[in-house]
């Protein structure tokens, strides 16, 4: 029987979304495990599916009536990413590596500038511990399926 990839997603979704709280209650910041899911969903779901888990991430982390603009952030880099990732030119690895560093850069240069080039040391570990999430959760997934091109 093959699972749905849409509730395997959810399900990364939710482990992602406690790692992210809890590493932000112990240590005042916190690793973009949410952003890095939603990254790689990117590449494994088509744009509408891509579409529901932004919507549902954006929920768990404080949907409001009116969306700040952090969480329409959250919600369009996965969908811009989905929907140029077929003109990448690299292997899927690289690609997505690449996708979330820019994803990464994209939310704090638009929503905490001040963080980013305040303490670029723990910006650069945000990256980095991201980067090392997404790159096992990749390759874990990347032996279940195949990556979504169109």
């Amino acid at each position: 029987m093959k699972t749905n990839k849409l509730i395997i997603f959810f399900l990364i979704l939710l482990i992602a979304l406690f790692l992210q709280v809890n590493w932000r209650v112990a240590a005042g910041w916190s690793p973009e495990f949410v952003v890095g899911v939603l990254i790689v969903s990117a590449f494994y779901l088509n744009l509408l599916e891509v579409a529901a888990l932004s919507v549902a991430s954006a929920f768990f982390l404080g949907w409001r009536p009116v969306p700040n603009f952090e969480i329409l952030l959250l919600i369009f880099l996965p969908l811009f990413i989905a929907y140029f990732k077929k003109y990448f030119p690299w292997r899927n690895d690289v690609n997505v590596l690449i996708s979330l560093l820019f994803s990464i850069s994209v939310f704090y240069s638009l929503t905490n500038f001040g963080a980013l080039v305040s303490d670029f040391r723990i910006f650069s570990f945000i990256a980095a511990a991201t980067a090392f999430f997404v790159f096992l959760m990749f390759h874990a997934l990347n032996r279940l399926y195949e990556t979504h091109q169109h």
